[in-house]
């Protein structure tokens, strides 16, 4: 595909006459300004010629051409498939974008689109866990119930300083105890500590062999108390 001519108009004494299709014209080096023949045969060699710029050139420095270059309309290619497309169809700004710069033809960003509601649609739902999904055991479950009784307690208390249905106490909701770590630990009992200390010097005697300090095992365990706020 290409594009109309450009028109060239001739600088010269002629008046900006039409510089007809398939003649001969003459030009400066940045072909801003054009000459037909008639105009250019009027120029003397030692004459200086302005142009449109601001500078001045002999006639000796202007360059012959023929006036039937056509313009090829600028293309894209696709960085998908490789394809080809009018920068004009593609409403692509060559100009603007001379640097490294992608482009999608307009059939694969469909597809692209397609492809993208597919996976939104078999994308798995992920259910995110709260402080209630962690494991229980017996002692989180009773301390957890002794709380919700304590609340209770109080709820009932506010409601009578305020003299207001208990209903329409603010309450706290979605309160869980959880062991978050449970860790076995090792303390052993330094020499000066079992001589400062006389019953348990007398344990020692009695059920541990001297040359070694005693060592204590223990479970330290943390617990923590959630609180569901705006669903989390």
């Amino acid at each position: 595909m290409q594009f109309e001519a450009t028109a060239l108009y001739c600088n010269g004494s002629c008046g900006m006459q039409r510089i007809r299709r398939n003649a001969t014209y003459f030009t400066d080096q940045s072909k801003t300004n054009h000459w037909c023949v008639t105009c250019y045969a009027k120029l003397k060699d030692t004459d200086h010629i302005l142009l449109d710029n601001g500078n001045s050139i002999t006639k000796g420095a202007l360059q012959q051409f023929k006036n039937d270059a056509l313009s090829e309309e600028a293309w894209v290619q696709c960085d998908c498939c490789s394809g080809w497309v009018h920068q004009v169809c593609a409403l692509f700004n060559g100009r603007k974008n001379r640097n490294a710069v992608t482009y999608t033809c307009p059939r694969c960003h469909l597809e692209k689109m397609k492809t993208a509601e597919l996976f939104e649609k078999k994308k798995p739902i992920i259910s995110i866990k709260t402080a209630k999904d962690l494991p229980t055991c017996d002692l989180s479950d009773a301390l957890e119930a002794e709380l919700n009784r304590f609340l209770e307690r109080e709820y009932d208390n506010v409601a009578k300083v305020l003299g207001c249905n208990i209903r329409t106490v603010e309450k706290a909701s979605g309160l869980y105890i959880r062991v978050v770590s449970n860790m076995k630990k090792k303390h052993a009992v330094r020499d000066e500590v079992c001589h400062n200390h006389i019953y348990f010097h007398f344990y020692v005697y009695r059920f541990m062999d001297l040359s070694h300090p005693p060592l204590f095992v223990y479970l330290l365990d943390v617990w923590q108390v959630f609180e569901t706020w705006m669903s989390i």
